[in-house]
């Protein structure tokens, strides 16, 4: 049942589509790490994905791994990863297109656009749009895809305090917020969430600002995507999910993207994804302890 939610799940997300060729003559380079993050404009569900893809110019090849935010077979939501290969093409105007098959052999593409490229041609951030619109959400999945560094990374590649501005997709009630998050670089992390919500008592009538203090743990592969856990002192606010570092600097992590494993107790059905930007540069005291850990190259 697993398995065959998985593939469903897979192919509601990206749709079926062709193969792109191998990698033509082009003034733009596509070589190294990069980051996927997009999400479904529209439809009646909301969904969400993130991904860490190693592309090979010269081959005109790619693989990586992601994972997707989507409804499940029993009605709720459920995060599904997948390993994909595939190849991609981008022209002399930096459009282009992706075509990978995923470990269970189901196809998909997104069409591309290059939008920044370093003096040299290598392409540090593409626009992202799916073909299709996904049957079961009715939406179309769009995003950004960003070059990040091919190094490996690790818990102590987020240190110091990041701001995080959160929103709640498809949810009945409106709900965002703004905070901070304090990585420890030892896999601890604290979180202040202010969130704006409705008022207990009178509902949507006022909306309030409601602070979260929360601390928990976190977990970096090597490519960059990893997990957290955080909750309140009381255990009354909960939550977890899945990240990947989107843009970094020297190998430390500048932004990242959260998405919530399951949807917020106040907000019914709603999806929370929420993105993190490094504020306060790394102290000079510490840049010996840091470079130890693997987090400066």
């Amino acid at each position: 049942m697993r398995f065959l939610a998985a593939i469903i799940a897979f192919v509601c997300l990206l749709g079926f589509s062709g193969r792109a060729s191998a990698q033509v003559e082009s003034q733009f380079l596509v070589d190294g790490r990069y980051a996927i993050d997009f999400e479904g404009s529209g439809g009646v569900e909301a969904q969400a994905a993130i991904a860490v893809l190693e592309f090979d110019a010269e081959a005109g090849s790619f693989n990586g791994n992601s994972v997707n935010a989507l409804p499940n077979l029993l009605g709720g939501r459920g995060l599904f990863p997948f390993t994909y290969t595939g190849t991609f093409a981008v022209d002399a105007s930096g459009a282009g297109a992706l075509s990978a098959l995923n470990e269970v052999g189901l196809p998909f593409t997104m069409d591309l656009q290059v939008t920044a490229a370093d003096a040299d041609g290598l392409v540090q951030e593409l626009a992202v749009v799916v073909r299709e619109i996904n049957p079961v959400t009715r939406s179309l999945n769009a995003g950004v895809i960003r070059r990040i560094s091919s190094l490996p990374f690790g818990a102590s590649s987020f240190y110091g305090t990041y701001a995080l501005s959160l929103l709640e997709r498809d949810g009945r009630i409106p709900v965002g917020g703004l905070g901070t998050v304090e990585f420890m670089g030892d896999g601890r992390m604290s979180v202040v969430l202010r969130r704006n919500q409705p008022d207990p008592e009178f509902g949507e009538a006022i909306r309030r600002w409601n602070t979260l203090v929360l601390q928990g743990t976190y977990q970096v592969g090597l490519d960059g995507l990893g997990s957290f856990a955080i909750a309140d002192g009381a255990g009354n606010n909960q939550f977890s999910g899945v990240m990947a570092v989107t843009s970094t600097r020297d190998h430390r992590t500048e932004e990242a993207t959260l998405v919530f494993s399951v949807p917020d107790a106040l907000n019914g059905e709603g999806l929370p994804i929420a993105r993190v930007k490094r504020v306060i540069q790394l102290p000079a005291d510490r840049t010996e302890w840091f470079v130890s850990q693997g987090g400066l190259r």
